[in-house]
């Protein structure tokens, strides 16, 4: 009888205290701030639309890129990204890589 008493015991512990875990993390998630994101333009010497398609599939996987606009006829990309993993140097790297002539756009 005394081990069936504090087995309860022992379930009615972890079950308050995994309520109060669930409402702890919830309330860590909704305090916590939106990530800031950056957005950089380049001219890039691209000329067709494999080029566009080279770009698009290999600097959406680049460390931090949230969002990739590729414009052929302008002969633009702007890369919105999070500045805590990657850099605007970084990104312009990325594109020379892929052979690219780049150049930063001021904005």
């Amino acid at each position: 009888m005394k081990k069936f008493m504090m087995i309860m015991a022992a379930l009615v512990m972890a079950a308050s205290f995994s309520g109060t875990t669930e409402a702890f993390a919830a309330e860590t998630i909704a305090a916590a701030p939106a990530a800031k994101t950056q957005t950089a333009k380049f001219s890039v010497s691209m000329h067709c639309k494999n080029c566009v398609k080279k770009i698009t599939e290999n600097m959406s996987f680049e460390k931090g890129v949230k969002d990739l606009k590729v414009d052929l006829p302008s002969k633009t990309v702007t890369i919105t990204f999070d500045p805590k993993k990657t850099t605007v140097e970084k990104l312009h790297a990325a594109l020379t890589k892929l052979g690219y002539e780049t150049k930063v756009i001021a904005e």
